[in-house]
């Protein structure tokens, strides 16, 4: 997520218009893998540099969908072999929009396995010895907080085998995917970061100025 970026905000709080937002768009991944029927996500822009995308739309999406491969590998870390690999694959996602996002998400990847994701993830994480008072203060690490307490009531009560079964649908079948457009090749401009960052929350004025 480059630089010129706005906060994760699909985890925002005390605003209904986002919480319904994110509580519709959760309940339609999860009834997506419960289901076993693919869902399109619609297009995710960006530009592509040695392997490395850089969005311009679509990181609340790519966020959420982040978060719940977290949940799902914290819940389900009894039946995975393989979490050194995938801990490296989690690794390459990545906030530059501040250095406190980047610094949590890091440490966040790195405890994953030792974290208990269950009753209040948010108040176990900021517990935890590795989070920063600090971070408390950064709206998308504030967001991801909301957002794991969510899964955790969307999820929390669901076995181990459904849990699993979840996992694997996530993670080795095309159920939830989106259509990549690589804009290398076209100019971009500030209208258009403008006008595709307007169809989340609205951008603040000093956001639009760093645009």
């Amino acid at each position: 997520i480059p630089t010129i970026q706005r906060d994760y905000a699909q985890g925002r709080k005390n605003d209904p218009k986002i919480a319904q937002i994110r509580k519709t768009f959760l309940q339609a991944l999860v009834q997506s893998l419960t289901e076993n029927k693919e869902l399109e996500l619609d297009f995710v822009y960006g530009s592509l540099s040695k392997k490395i995308l850089e969005l311009l739309d679509g990181q609340q999406r790519l966020t959420t969908l982040f978060l719940l491969h977290c949940y799902l590998v914290n819940k389900n870390k009894k039946n995975i072999k393989e979490f050194d690999l995938i801990k490296e694959r989690l690794k390459k996602f990545s906030y530059q929009t501040r250095s406190s996002s980047k610094m949590f998400i890091s440490q966040f990847i790195e405890k994953l396995i030792d974290i208990e994701l269950s009753e209040k993830p948010s108040v176990k994480i900021e517990n935890e010895a590795w989070f920063l008072a600090v971070w408390c203060k950064d709206p998308t690490i504030i967001s991801i907080l909301t957002m794991l307490d969510e899964l955790e009531a969307l999820l929390g009560t669901k076995n181990t085998e459904d849990i699993n079964e979840l996992w694997v649908r996530l993670s080795s079948y095309s159920i939830l995917n989106f259509y990549l457009l690589p804009m290398n090749d076209f100019s971009l401009t500030d209208e258009l970061y403008i006008k595709m960052n307007a169809r989340g929350v609205q951008l603040t004025e000093f956001e639009n100025f760093k645009a």
